[in-house]
C-alpha cells in the first residue's frame, strides 16, 4: 500500500495494492478492508469517476464556495463510501458500499441522473479503472480513490444534459475537453493530475471484467455513515460492529 504521507506522482501509485485485489474483487470492499486501510493512515475510501462521452469530453462539476474548494472551481465526481448497518438477531452486520454504489449514489445527489427513471445506472459501462490519492476533506488528507472511466452513449450523453442542475454544492455539471482541464487553474484541489491520470494512462488502466454489483437491500437499514476512516465514528462504528461478531 502506498504511503499515504509521501506524494508519488498519479501514475507512480500502486496498482491496488489492497490485499493485492482485483477490480472484481474490491467490487465488494468488507468493513475489515477499511479498518486497514485506517490503520495505514488513509483518510477516507471512496469514488473519483470520469464519464466520457462520445467526443471524448469528461463529465465534470463546476464547485460552488466550500471549505474544501474555491468557487467555481472544477472537479470530477467524487464520493465517500458509505456503510449501511443492519441488525439481525440481535447481531449488528455491516455491508459497505461497492465502488459501483458509490458511484450511482454521487450522480443521483450531484447530478441528478438516477432519478424518475432518467437513466438506468445498470446500463453505464465501466471501461476501465485505476486508482489514486485523492485529497479530500477540509484538511486535504489523503484518501484511497478507485476511479472508473465510464464510456457513456449518445442516448445517456443526452439524458445527461436534459438532467443535470444546481445543487448544493455545485452551480451545474458540463462536459469538457479534457486539455481544457488540464489547462484550467481553478480546479478542484487534486483535479489536475486526476485527471492527467486519466488522459495519459487511458492504455494502461486495468480492464474491468464482467463482473455484476449485488445491490444493497436498503429496507432493513439501521443507519449509515460516510467511511471517513480517521473519524471517532468510524472506529466507534467498527467496534461496536466487531464487539458484536465476536
Amino acid at each position: 500500500m502506498a504511503n499515504p504521507n509521501t506524494s508519488p506522482k498519479p501514475h507512480e501509485l500502486p496498482r491496488l495494492e489492497l490485499h493485492e485485489r482485483t477490480y472484481a474483487d474490491i467490487l465488494h470492499p468488507t468493513l475489515e478492508d477499511l479498518d486497514t486501510l485506517r490503520q495505514e493512515g488513509w483518510y477516507a475510501f471512496g469514488v473519483v469517476a470520469a464519464l466520457v462521452n462520445e467526443n471524448g469530453e469528461i463529465l465534470m462539476n463546476i464547485h460552488k464556495p466550500s471549505p474544501k474548494t474555491q468557487d467555481r472551481a472544477i472537479g470530477p465526481l467524487a464520493e465517500t463510501t458509505r456503510i449501511h448497518a443492519y441488525e439481525f438477531g440481535g447481531t449488528i452486520v455491516a455491508q459497505v458500499e461497492s465502488p459501483k454504489q458509490t458511484l450511482l449514489r454521487c450522480l443521483k445527489e450531484e447530478v441528478g441522473l438516477v432519478a424518475d427513471g432518467a437513466l438506468d445506472p445498470r446500463d453505464l459501462t465501466v471501461v476501465s479503472w485505476d486508482t489514486f490519492a485523492w485529497p479530500s476533506g477540509v484538511g486535504l488528507n489523503r484518501s484511497f480513490a478507485i476511479c472508473p472511466v465510464i464510456q457513456l452513449t449518445p442516448e445517456q450523453t443526452a439524458q445527461i444534459e436534459q438532467r443535470k442542475h444546481e445543487t448544493v454544492e455545485i452551480y451545474e455539471s458540463r462536459f469538457l475537453n479534457p486539455q481544457m482541464i488540464l489547462d484550467t487553474e481553478n480546479t478542484r484541489p487534486g483535479t489536475q493530475d486526476w485527471s492527467g491520470l486519466i488522459v495519459h494512462s487511458v492504455g494502461v488502466l486495468h480492464t474491468l471484467p464482467d463482473t455484476a454489483d449485488s445491490i444493497i437491500d436498503t429496507s432493513a437499514t439501521a443507519w449509515s455513515i460516510d467511511a471517513v476512516l480517521q473519524s471517532d465514528e468510524f472506529k466507534k462504528f467498527y467496534d461496536a460492529i466487531k464487539s458484536t461478531q465476536a
